[in-house]
């Protein structure tokens, strides 16, 4: 997949029709391509991109709570993962050897 197509993939994940947030899409996707790299110890290959559209998508939803394990307005009280569970399982299901 293009770098075009996979960032047009992931805005239609986030409803966003607007191109003011590409830069910053474009980082998050950059940093999923890197985090499932260093979890799987592989080159980045094709068939990661829905994983890295999943992990981007979450590294959306988080801004604003980077480094926050919970928190608490009034009588609303959220705790966030670092990672979620299971999409931490699906990328190291990938994961080859090292020697």
């Amino acid at each position: 997949m293009s770098a075009q197509t996979i960032l047009d993939a992931l805005k239609t994940r986030l409803e966003i029709t607007e191109n003011g947030q590409d830069n910053l899409l474009n980082a998050l996707l950059e940093d999923s391509k890197e985090i499932i790299e260093e979890l799987t110890w592989r080159s980045y290959r094709e068939e990661f991109e829905n994983l890295r559209l999943q992990l981007a998508a979450f590294l959306y939803a988080r801004q604003g709570a980077e480094g926050e394990l919970s928190h608490q307005e009034g009588d609303v009280s959220r705790s966030f993962e670092a990672f979620p569970e299971t999409l931490q399982r699906r990328i190291r299901s990938l994961r080859v050897g090292k020697a």
